[in-house]
């Protein structure tokens, strides 16, 4: 197990010891009124075989915003060694144990720099080296950091605080979920994102008395199989949810990396600040033989249970990167599901309302935690304890809008490949804002029906396993309100393509000719809309018989289409939208 930690390579390296305990940090800061802010600087190292101990004092540089930015102030900061503690290595509820040999100290400098009254100032840190043992970087050995963060002294601003702790090791095959997130004291809005960390300092100079200025250099990730996108490899990157800062991913790989992401603070829609944090963490094989129980109710709100529908429980197969079934359990009266002794793996949990639901029409299948697709899920995993307490809210349909009338669409995909039926495959139809109105599965013959409002533009996603169809570009159509005409939709590698209507008993496409009342006319007419209602962003062109353009304009949502032309003849009508062109010709007498 030592061949994965920390602890190996710095016992190989004794002698380069005097630059090899970094793993990672994060500065922020604190206003505190008269141009003094409150630096807090926090540290993490290997706490076994890290060479030096903690800096004692560090160095912090203060650099004025220029093309050429120069030192306006260099702070020593002494260690409080009261502030030093080893981070946990077990999240709670882990029943899966870790080497014991791993092993991180944190220690938090505090101090107050003192700014000019007004500008943009960079506050910085920097240390070397990095360890060598990370997979992911390019000659680690010889990468440090810098931790930094910009001032503006002209806003009343503190930067994000973390919620808790880096995370110390993972396991190999095993979801990682991390709560990556931050709390803002001024309330401003946090965006997270992952970001490539910064080097800083050198092997000759590991401890620089004063830090480099401004800008600062980003290290390289060991490409081809790492990336600021992938960074730790394997087929389930790391991602991080912009608005949570929750991080996840599947590690594919045992070894030590290095990962990075940035806090950007919005106020009133405008940047204010970024907070840089980056850590190493270790990935050890988990226990092979812990199996595990998993069990919740289903909620269709807060407090109301579901009352007849079913539960799957899906494995992540690593090895073949597959999806498939492992079992179900019928819900009842209470909500409550229950899977037993389940082996080590990655499972997913997808619960959905019975066709015989009162909650059937109201409620769309979803994923644990509240997600549509099983791409978006949070998955279960052997090591966390909680999964005894796992609930599934189900995400209720969007209100469909007002109309007088609705109808039903009906529907069938076929495999874009073989021209076969695609059997059991589920589908959400939505707008185009993503707002989801209906759910429904193709049948033994690939067909599916859905009722919604009469007319407008349309999506369909698909939730497919074991495909690559993420449904990034979803298939934009109109709904016709012709009860015999058959949407046909082909089922590609990678998206839902919408390939026309056809009659429910010939192949005729679907009439793309404008309707136009009155025609002739003295020179009042209206457009009849075919079958949708404005979207925006339509275009309407009318020509004479000449070819000159007497119109030619963007369409609004709200726009009405009665028209008036003032001068007798023939004229050309277009009517352009994103799924179709529609044209036609009126007489004006």
């Amino acid at each position: 197990m030592k061949n994965w930690t920390f602890t190996l390579f710095l016992l190989a390296f004794a002698a380069a010891a005097n630059a090899t305990h970094i793993v990672g940090g994060a500065l922020t800061y604190q206003p505190l009124g008269n141009n003094d802010y409150a630096i807090t600087l926090t540290i993490y190292r290997d706490c076994y075989n890290g060479e030096p101990y903690f800096d004692d004092p560090m160095s912090v540089g203060v650099f004025n915003d220029d093309p050429s930015p120069m030192l306006i102030g260099n702070y020593h900061l002494p260690l409080d060694y009261s502030q030093v503690d080893t981070v946990s290595i077990l999240p709670a509820n882990f029943v899966c144990v870790f080497p014991g040999d791993i092993c991180i100290d944190k220690a938090v400098y505090t101090g107050v720099i003192t700014l000019p009254s007004s500008g943009k100032f960079t506050v910085a840190y920097q240390r070397c080296c990095r360890t060598q043992i990370l997979s992911n970087l390019v000659d680690p050995l010889n990468a440090g950091m810098t931790f930094f963060t910009v001032i503006d002294n002209a806003i009343a601003n503190a930067s994000p605080v973390f919620n808790q702790d880096i995370p110390v090791a993972i396991f190999n095959n095993v979801p990682f979920i991390y709560d990556g997130g931050a709390t803002d004291p001024d309330g401003d809005s946090l965006v997270y994102s992952l970001s490539t960390p910064y080097h800083g300092a050198s092997y000759i100079d590991p401890m620089p008395s004063v830090p480099a200025p401004p800008p600062y250099s980003q290290l390289s990730f060991l490409a081809p199989t790492y990336s600021e996108s992938n960074m730790l490899g394997g087929n389930y990157p790391l991602t991080i949810d912009a608005e949570t800062g929750e991080f996840s991913a599947i590690p594919m790989a045992l070894g030590a990396f290095q990962i990075a992401y940035k806090v950007d603070e919005y106020r009133n829609g405008q940047l204010i600040g970024t907070t840089y944090r980056d850590f190493a963490f270790v990935v050890v094989p988990p226990e092979p033989t812990v199996n595990f129980d998993v069990s919740g109710k289903v909620y269709i709100d807060s407090t109301t249970t579901l009352d007849t529908g079913l539960v799957q429980l899906l494995v992540r197969d690593i090895s073949d990167d597959s999806l498939y079934l492992y079992g179900t359990y019928p819900v009842t009266a209470g909500g409550d599901y229950h899977f037993e002794n389940i082996p080590p793996g990655v499972f997913y949990l997808r619960a959905f309302p019975d066709a015989s639901s009162m909650y059937y029409a109201d409620y769309l299948p979803t994923y644990y935690q509240g997600s549509l697709f099983w791409y978006d899920a949070i998955p279960v995993n052997q090591c966390d304890t909680s999964q005894l307490y796992r609930d599934i809210y189900l995400v209720p349909v969007d209100p469909i809008p007002a109309s007088s009338q609705t109808i039903q669409l009906k529907g069938i995909v076929k495999n874009g490949t073989t021209g076969e039926v695609v059997q059991n495959l589920s589908l959400l139809l939505s707008d185009p804002n993503n707002r989801f109105y209906q759910h429904a599965k193709t049948n033994s013959y690939g067909m599916f029906t859905l009722t919604m409002v009469n007319g407008g533009y349309y999506t369909i996603y698909v939730d497919k396993w074991n495909s690559s169809v993420h449904n990034a570009i979803p298939p934009l159509f109109i709904a016709s309100n012709n009860a015999s005409k058959i949407a046909n939709f082909e089922l590609e590698k990678d998206r839902l393509k919408f390939m026309g209507y056809t009659q429910s008993a010939s192949a005729d496409d679907v009439e793309k000719v404008l309707s136009l009342r009155p025609n002739p006319t003295s020179g009042k007419f209206t457009i009849l809309l075919p079958e949708f209602y404005l979207m925006g962003g339509e275009k309407l062109t009318i020509w004479n018989v000449n070819g000159q353009a007497v119109l030619n304009q963007e369409l609004k949502a709200t726009d009405k289409l009665d028209l008036q032309l003032s001068t007798a003849g023939l004229y050309f009508i277009k009517l352009a939208t994103p799924v179709g062109t529609w044209s036609g010709k009126v007489l004006v007498q």
